[in-house]
């Protein structure tokens, strides 16, 4: 799959006539020492794919096999949060709601939303999401 790209970064597999390669080796920039610092490069990956594209482009499910990028953009917050922050006793999820909302397929975490039926989530808003995003990632690197 190509994605037109506005960077010509080569490290991110750009291929001669402008488009990355999807499916390209990605290596670490040697510049990111920190984790700290890797991990804002990741997450920000995603936000730069999904940059141009409306609030009705990332709530599209095109088939049944595929979630809509709004639902992608919250469910990799909410396997930091599942994963990783609520292993603290003393944690309070961001919305108690993503739980469900946002789980892909972990029974043993709970209810989810199946795969064909993630289109049809209306709530949260693409800026919520993008708010949730951001406090997930204030949390991880607290």
């Amino acid at each position: 799959m190509l994605v037109r790209l506005q960077s010509t970064d080569k490290a991110l597999g750009l291929v001669s006539d402008g488009t990355a390669d999807m499916n390209a080796r990605s290596e670490p920039d040697p510049r990111l020492t920190s984790d700290v610092a890797r991990f804002k490069a990741v997450r920000s990956r995603m936000i730069d794919l999904a940059e141009g594209l409306s609030a009705e482009d990332l709530s599209a499910q095109s088939m049944a096999d595929c979630s809509p990028g709004k639902w992608h953009l919250a469910h990799t917050s909410w396997f930091f949060e599942a994963m990783i922050l609520s292993s603290d006793p003393e944690y309070q999820p961001v919305d108690p709601r993503f739980q469900q909302l946002f789980n892909s397929y972990y029974e043993a975490l709970g209810e989810r939303v199946r795969r064909d039926q993630r289109g049809l989530m209306t709530r949260p808003s693409v800026d919520e999401v993008l708010a949730y995003r951001r406090e997930i990632d204030r949390r991880m690197i607290a």
